[in-house]
């Protein structure tokens, strides 16, 4: 338990570190990767229309995966795995996915956590394994951790950003103004 809160504790202070979305993404991605096993993972972000899911940042997976898109709603892993509260633990895709369902990652197990900030889910932290039974719950828990974290730490870059923004718009206003 206490390797477990370091691990955590080393996360927050990583993830947060920065303001600039991309680097989050690739923050968050690195962080999950040197703390548990990973053979792929991605970040998923919903379209403005919040329909579908996106990747927006991913480690180890090939074009057909990244290019994929899964709905944001309704039936399959990733619409329930964005509204859970809870991560959701796949021990084994071929066993507990339907056939027709799009593979997540193209992977045997799979851990994703929901990243959820005041509330509203912002996006789907996955992460997966090529061989069945690869998480436990304490990687449940972690992930979880990390998801939240990234939450939070997406939400301030966004805002950062759009701050940035206006403060160059009334700039420009301001000069031509002059």
């Amino acid at each position: 338990a206490c390797a477990s809160a370091i691990r955590s504790s080393t996360c927050a202070r990583t993830t947060s570190s920065s303001l600039n979305v991309q680097e989050v993404l690739s923050s968050v991605l690195a962080t999950v990767s040197d703390t548990m096993e990973m053979a792929a993972g991605a970040i998923f972000l919903p379209n403005d229309e919040r329909t579908h899911l996106y990747i927006a940042a991913d480690s180890g997976l090939n074009d057909d995966d990244r290019d994929r898109q899964h709905m944001a709603d309704g039936e399959g892993i990733a619409a329930r795995a964005l509204i859970a509260t809870q991560p959701l633990l796949i021990s084994d895709t071929l066993a507990e996915t339907a056939p027709d369902e799009l593979p997540i990652l193209g992977m045997r197990s799979l851990l994703l956590a929901p990243m959820i900030a005041r509330s509203v889910p912002e996006g789907l932290l996955a992460v997966g394994s090529r061989r069945a039974n690869a998480y436990t719950a304490e990687d449940a828990d972690l992930l979880s951790a990390v998801a939240s974290q990234a939450a939070v730490a997406l939400e301030n870059a966004w805002l950062y950003e759009d701050a940035t923004r206006r403060e160059q718009e009334a700039a420009a206003i301001y000069e031509m103004s002059q």
